[in-house]
C-alpha cells in the first residue's frame, strides 16, 4: 500500500510567506484550487473534476438561498460558505488523501466524501444549513454512480465519515 503524509497547516503558513502565494486569512472560491484538487484526488481529466465542483456549487447555492430566505444565515456567512480558506483547503486535502490512499475511492467519490464530511462538520453544523447525504452523492456524475451506488456511499459517509481517522484529520489543525 502506498504510504503518504498529511499536509500540515504550519507548512501552508510557511509557504504563504512567499508574496506570490495566497494569504492565509483570505477566502477563495474552489475553482481557484482546481489544479490542487485534480492532483490530490487524482482526476485524470480536469473536466470531470469541474463537473463535480459545479454540481457541488449548485447544491450549495440552493441551500444558501433557502437559508437566506428563512433568515438562518447572513451575507457574511454566505460569502464564507461559497469559499475556502487555506486552513479549510488543507483539511479537505488531507481527507482527500485519506480517501484515495486508505479507502481506495475513485476521484469523484473521494471528492464528494471529502467535501461532504468537511462541510457537514464545519459549515452546515454552525449555520443550521444542511445537505442530505443524497444531495452530496448527487454531485457525482451519473456514469460514476453506476460503479458506486447510493447505499454504498451512504454507508461510507456514515461509517467512515465518523471514524477516528477522519475525526483526527478534521480536528488536527
Amino acid at each position: 500500500m502506498t504510504e503518504f503524509s498529511y499536509i500540515k497547516y504550519n507548512d501552508v503558513i510557511k509557504a504563504t510567506n512567499n508574496p506570490k502565494t495566497k494569504t492565509i486569512t483570505n477566502f477563495y472560491k474552489n475553482n481557484e484550487f482546481i489544479e490542487i484538487f485534480q492532483k490530490i484526488f487524482q482526476f485524470k481529466k480536469k473536466d470531470d473534476l469541474i463537473i463535480c465542483l459545479n454540481n457541488w456549487d449548485e447544491n450549495i447555492k440552493e441551500e444558501i438561498e433557502m437559508g437566506y430566505l428563512i433568515k438562518r444565515i447572513i451575507n457574511k456567512e454566505i460569502y464564507e460558505i461559497k469559499r475556502l480558506t487555506l486552513r479549510e483547503m488543507t483539511t479537505i486535502i488531507n481527507i482527500g488523501k485519506y480517501s484515495i490512499f486508505k479507502l481506495n475511492l475513485i476521484p469523484e467519490i473521494a471528492l464528494a466524501f471529502s467535501l461532504g464530511v468537511y462541510f457537514a462538520t464545519f459549515i452546515f453544523e454552525p449555520t443550521s444549513l444542511s445537505l442530505t447525504v443524497e444531495e452530496i452523492y448527487d454531485i457525482i456524475p451519473k456514469n460514476k454512480k453506476i460503479k458506486y451506488n447510493y447505499n454504498k456511499f451512504q454507508k461510507l459517509f456514515i461509517i467512515n465519515g465518523t471514524s477516528k481517522e477522519i475525526i483526527d484529520i478534521l480536528f488536527s489543525n
